[in-house]
């Protein structure tokens, strides 16, 4: 391929991203833009994340598992990983110490460790388990 044909190629490979990103993305009130709003807006690295008083974990085997007390049902599974970070929202805990201390302890590259304790705490703040 030439470089002119390769240079059109990037061109429209780029413009079908953004497009096709930017719709994914615009779906008001959709699982995935509601998290990606939480993240840009709320979530920082300074947050000190709380747990809802009313969700109580236990363990089973290596997963943590959710309850509502209120409910009297479980809620949600998490994996290891998940739920060290769960462990670690007491209020007292920022955000920047637990991609720190998962990272140290999951040996997880920092970028990685990022994303995931971002999304984490994201996904539990959305679904009401925490408070930030």
């Amino acid at each position: 391929m030439d470089i002119q044909r390769r240079s059109l190629f990037k061109i429209a490979a780029g413009g079908a991203l953004l497009v096709t990103g930017g719709s994914f993305l615009a779906k008001e009130n959709s699982f995935m833009w509601n998290l990606w709003h939480q993240l840009r807006y709320r979530v920082t690295i300074n947050a000190a994340p709380a747990r809802n008083p009313d969700i109580i974990s236990k363990r089973q085997g290596q997963e943590t598992v959710l309850y509502s007390q209120s409910q009297q049902t479980d809620l949600l599974k998490l994996n290891p990983m998940a739920g060290r970070i769960w462990e670690m929202c007491d209020g007292s805990h920022r955000v920047g110490d637990m991609i720190r201390s998962i990272g140290n302890r999951f040996d997880v590259v920092t970028s990685e460790c990022t994303r995931d304790v971002l999304f984490t705490v994201a996904n539990l703040q959305q679904r009401g388990l925490l408070r930030i």
